[in-house]
């Protein structure tokens, strides 16, 4: 039979300067967390971060659909600017 999806909801207070990372376990069930981390730091921007994890994820061995979306928090950003 077809499997119900399931979602978790963590409730969160951003700050200032935090990236939020939204994505599928063909993510998580190859790449430690550390590694996401890791590779999250070393990208400047979403859709780089978003590519980079998508390619680790690959690499890694996954078998699955690797779905990812990262957001970058900023408090103070002026929509349009570029700021956030």
């Amino acid at each position: 039979g077809l499997r119900r999806p399931s979602a978790g909801v963590v409730r969160v207070g951003p700050l200032d300067g935090d990236v939020l990372l939204l994505c599928t376990n063909g993510l998580t069930d190859v790449v430690e967390e550390s590694r996401i981390a890791e590779t999250l730091r070393l990208h400047r921007t979403p859709d780089e971060q978003c590519r980079a994890l998508v390619d680790l994820a690959t690499q890694s061995g996954s078998d699955d659909d690797v779905t990812t979306l990262v957001a970058h928090y900023r408090i103070g950003a002026t929509p349009g600017t570029g700021d956030g």
